[in-house]
């Protein structure tokens, strides 16, 4: 047999180490992308899944404000109770914490620490016990007065949740009218 038929057959046999090189550098920059695209998946989840809590709360806090009116005016209690202070005036904005246990406080802002809500597993997020959530809730009221039966008088209620997460803050708001119907009883 020939030196070049020995070595053509060498050859054939293995790689060089510049094809094993080839062949380690992409396999390492295919997994880099891979891991990459998994730790983004991640994160939009976890962003994803604060987002949809915070939804909640947005709606939670119109509809505890709802049931609070209607439990005023069963009780026959000025509709405004719990939601401003005891005496509202034309226009003033109240900024107040409620939660479905039935705590009202006012706040000064939405990132009081007052307005911070706290998570305990079997009452989930209310401001009486459990530990501190990275969400903060307040709803912001306006009261206005009507000038006649039809409109007799109303809350502007606006619900605000903020949150931080990562460095980053976060705010939503929705938004309603409470309108008194005591006179409809």
């Amino acid at each position: 047999m020939s030196i070049i038929r020995m070595l053509n057959k060498k050859i054939v046999k293995g790689f060089s180490l510049l094809e094993i090189m080839v062949a380690i550098s992409l396999l390492a920059v295919s997994l880099v992308a891979i891991i990459s695209v998994g730790t983004k998946i991640l994160q939009v989840e976890h962003v994803t899944e604060n987002d949809f809590i915070a939804k909640g709360l947005l709606v939670e806090g119109l509809e505890i404000a709802k049931a609070v009116r209607n439990s005023n005016i069963n009780s026959l209690l000025p509709f405004y109770t719990s939601l401003t202070v005891a005496s509202p005036t034309e226009g003033t904005v109240y900024n107040m914490r409620i939660d479905y246990t039935g705590t009202a406080n006012s706040v000064s802002s939405l990132t009081d620490p007052s307005a911070q809500l706290l998570y305990n597993s079997a009452t989930f997020y209310q401001y009486v016990s459990g530990t501190p959530a990275i969400f903060y809730r307040m709803l912001k009221t306006t009261y206005h007065m009507g000038t006649n039966i039809v409109a007799k008088d109303w809350l502007d209620v606006e619900s605000q949740v903020y949150w931080s997460d990562r460095g980053r803050g976060s705010t939503q708001k929705i938004s309603t009218t409470l309108y008194n119907t005591s006179y409809l009883h």
